[in-house]
């Protein structure tokens, strides 16, 4: 069974958003910033030390992800079902967000396993 590596830098996951992207190059995304090759490769590899905030909103834009993911924001909930969301709002459904939350997280783990299955074959 294959695994799955997640990637826990900046650099990594915008590699990885662009690697998903059916033959997409660093050339590829750096003409469609209007920047060179290798503003790409600095990002990639974390040699940025101070990422621009207008570069990761085009990132976000091109790879069809949300900001918050590329810069690791645990507040993210673009990706939450509505149901969740909602209950984050009522405080007398707080005891069973964590169980709705770890079934909802398992669900995710099951398709990405069965992706993974099948695309292995």
């Amino acid at each position: 069974m294959a695994t799955v590596k997640i990637a826990r830098t900046l650099g990594g996951r915008l590699r990885d958003a662009r690697e998903r992207m059916d033959n997409m190059t660093q050339w590829d995304v750096a003409n469609r910033m209007g920047v060179g090759q290798t503003v790409i490769q600095r990002y990639e590899t974390d040699q940025v030390k101070n990422p621009r905030k207008d570069y990761l909103e085009k990132f976000a834009e091109i790879y069809g992800v949300s900001y918050s993911h590329l810069v690791d924001n645990p507040y993210d909930l673009d990706h939450i079902p509505e149901e969740i969301k909602e209950m984050l709002y009522d405080k007398q459904a707080l005891p069973f967000i964590a169980e709705a939350f770890i079934r909802y997280q398992e669900d995710k783990i099951k398709r990405a396993k069965e992706a993974i299955e099948r695309n292995v074959r």
